[in-house]
């Protein structure tokens, strides 16, 4: 059976609150079913995940799952039926009537509070430093070359001291 965008979509905004949680992945449990069954590559996890959605909405009954799961993965049946273990206890939430979503864990202000703390540690955090700090900063501009080594006449760029002999291929080893 297909199921169009406008089914899905009208099924979604008649949902549940537990169905439509389960229906956004219900935080990352129904990432961590697929993984336990290597269904992590994109589009095997996206008809997994599009096949429980299906579930969830009503589109297909749970108990015509393991059926759905061997016509469109090609398990073996033990794995079949793990799989459909682990989606039995994802859907929990739908069979609970006294089930409410989880509220959101984390506020603005907690956040706030958690940048200010981070900043504030990392404000303790001494300086470390990479080299010693008697030892001269160089620069490899043209100009501080030119200003550390002096000029030996008017507009040379020559150093101060001429080497004692001239190099030759012999003297570079």
């Amino acid at each position: 059976m297909t199921i169009s965008n406008e089914q899905f979509e009208e099924a979604y905004t008649n949902a549940t609150p537990a169905q439509k949680y389960l229906c956004s992945g219900a935080g990352n449990e129904l990432m961590d079913v697929a993984k336990k069954h290597n269904l992590t590559e994109p589009t095997l996890y996206k008809r997994f995940a599009l096949l429980v959605g299906d579930v969830v909405l009503g589109f297909h009954k749970t108990e015509d799952l393991p059926i759905l799961l061997q016509k469109e993965f090609t398990f073996s049946k033990e794995t079949i039926d793990a799989l459909f273990k682990d989606i039995l206890t994802f859907m929990n939430p739908l069979y609970d009537p006294a089930w409410q979503p989880p509220t959101a864990s984390a506020t603005s202000s907690d956040i706030d509070s958690l940048i200010t703390e981070t900043e504030s540690a990392i404000a303790t955090l001494p300086t470390i430093r990479t080299m010693n700090q008697t030892e001269p900063v160089y620069s490899s501009t043209q100009a501080a070359i030119l200003r550390e080594g002096g000029e030996v006449g008017a507009g040379s760029a020559l150093p101060k001291t001429q080497p004692s002999e001239a190099p030759t291929w012999d003297s570079a080893r």
